[in-house]
């Protein structure tokens, strides 16, 4: 992971409040895809394994919550891996080589 990905990470938790998904937040991650070959699988798969990554961390799953909170962390979590999903398909289906931007902007709502 390098410092773009960390920053942009550390500024979408920072975002929410003691780890808690509110209602009226949205967080947005941006995951740097510099150096990603869309027609690579490996590559791809890298991509992935980052953007769930950085999911759990913002919406928090894994953290000691009640029920209710537990829920809404593993909603936002299927949002936002659906959502980087069909992001990263149009790119591998493209085999985007020579991108508008090198930033994947995630929703999680």
């Amino acid at each position: 992971m390098n410092i773009t990905q960390i920053i942009a990470i550390a500024a979408t938790v920072a975002t929410l409040t003691a780890g808690n998904v509110q209602a009226q937040e949205v967080p947005l991650i941006q995951i740097d895809t510099t150096g990603v070959d869309f027609a690579n699988a490996a590559s791809v798969d890298q991509l992935r394994s980052r953007v769930e990554h950085a999911a759990k961390r913002v919406c928090g799953v894994s953290r000691g919550q009640d029920l209710k909170e537990q829920m809404m962390a593993r909603s936002c979590f299927a949002t936002t891996v659906a959502d980087a999903q069909s992001k990263i398909d149009r790119r591998v289906a493209s085999r985007e080589t020579n991108p508008s931007s090198n930033t994947l902007a995630i929703n999680t709502k």
